[in-house]
């Protein structure tokens, strides 16, 4: 008796259900994965933050009291073509550098000279410091950039995951903000061309210090350029008053741009909020709805939506306005 064999398997018809079925379900779990991804995250940033926030505090508890400058900017440091003259040449050495020891970055502080940090250096920009410069070493284009190589120094702390700013990088002649801050009640934005050797690689920051609503003194923040603001100035309570905030990285007309630890100083708030990476002007974030993540006097950490109310938000950023209904600004 001849015996037969029947093949088992899926029809076509049948492989095609099963792979519209994984097609649906991979729909349905990917939006899950992001949101998990994100908050993540949003998680790590609002830890940066706090961490950075808690480093300022132990500084001013080794310093006299006092928070570090926002930026430094010595009267007796000179410039070149590359560079403003005096009295604003110089080093723009930022807040985050200041407190480097005090965010387990102690070996990379330790590399900067102290001229660096010295309130009354003759010590110039630190990105156009240091040969050889880019004008001498071939690159087209070029600006003058030459500097100190520990300047290159990755700082994860400094960096919010959901930012990326490497990756927002596309070609040379892209931004690499070198000195960002609020000076003599204006803002001042320097920036290097992203070269490799002369800028691609520097150090970034997603965070910057808050100068306050600075076109009123009566909002004054804690960190501008030469600041000298001590704890007990913060009137307003330091779980009250903004003190570092998010800046994410991307394109800001034809140009991407992003920051650097050793030049992100200061932020107005006189512009409001932003849900726009790259806009110059104003705290952002690339975090799910545009939410940010703000580093109090403290060291506690608050999350605002870029809707909140203006006034809130610019007096959550003075030191000592006598309002205080900012405490609850997110």
């Amino acid at each position: 008796m001849a015996l037969s064999q029947r093949r088992s398997g899926f029809t076509l018809i049948e492989l095609l259900v099963v792979i519209a079925i994984i097609a649906v379900l991979i729909g349905l779990l990917l939006p899950a994965v992001q949101k998990v991804r994100e908050s993540a995250a949003s998680s790590s940033c609002r830890n940066n933050l706090k961490q950075i926030a808690l480093g300022a505090h132990t500084y001013a508890g080794s310093n006299s009291g006092y928070f570090p400058v926002g930026s430094n900017v010595s009267p007796n440091a000179v410039g070149n073509a590359y560079t403003l003259p005096a009295p604003a040449a110089g080093p723009y050495t930022s807040v985050l550098a200041y407190i480097l020891p005090h965010v387990e970055a102690d070996n990379v502080y330790k590399q900067i000279p102290r001229t660096y940090f010295d309130l009354t250096t003759t010590q110039i920009a630190w990105a156009y410091s240091t040969p050889p410069y880019d004008y001498s070493s071939g690159v087209t284009p070029s600006n003058g950039t030459g500097y100190l190589k520990i300047f290159d120094s990755k700082i994860p702390i400094y960096v919010c995951p959901s930012d990326e700013p490497f990756g927002q990088m596309k070609v040379n002649t892209d931004w690499v903000i070198d000195a960002y801050m609020i000076y003599s009640g204006s803002y001042y934005i320097d920036y290097v061309l992203n070269q490799p050797g002369f800028g691609a690689e520097m150090g970034a920051s997603s965070y910057v210090g808050c100068a306050g609503y600075h076109v009123n003194a009566l909002y004054k923040g804690v960190y501008a350029a030469n600041s000298r603001t001590k704890i007990v100035d913060v009137k307003d309570g330091t779980s009250n008053t903004i003190a570092f905030g998010e800046w994410a990285s991307g394109l800001y007309g034809t140009n991407n741009v992003r920051l650097t630890w050793m030049g992100a100083g200061s932020m107005s708030t006189a512009y409001g909020l932003t849900n726009a990476p790259g806009y110059p002007w104003a705290y952002h974030s690339k975090h799910s709805g545009g939410a940010l993540n703000f580093g109090m006097c403290d060291g506690s950490v608050r999350t605002v939506n870029p809707s909140v109310n203006f006034t809130v938000y610019a007096v959550a950023s003075g030191i000592n306005d006598g309002r205080t209904e900012h405490v609850d600004f997110n």
